[in-house]
């Protein structure tokens, strides 16, 4: 175990993405849905490459989506 983590938190790796979040048991946890929503979207690549992710869960797509994609978030 590691000595930041709570005694309710683990720590997920997304190996393909190289990612790790550290999630706790008690609240809500990204999936592979936001796994899968953050690569179907797209950004266009003649625009401004800006982004905003509302309602979206606890934020795992918009951290997936922005490391594959490398855009702004707000």
């Amino acid at each position: 175990m590691n000595s930041y983590l709570k005694a309710d938190e683990r720590i997920d790796q997304l190996y393909s993405k190289n990612i790790s979040i550290i999630q706790s048991s008690n609240v809500f946890s990204f999936s592979l849905d936001a796994v899968l929503l953050a690569e179907f979207a797209t950004v266009s690549k003649n625009k401004t490459k800006k982004v905003v992710d509302l309602c979206a869960g606890n934020g795992g797509g918009g951290v997936i989506h922005k490391r594959s994609h490398k855009c702004s978030y707000f």
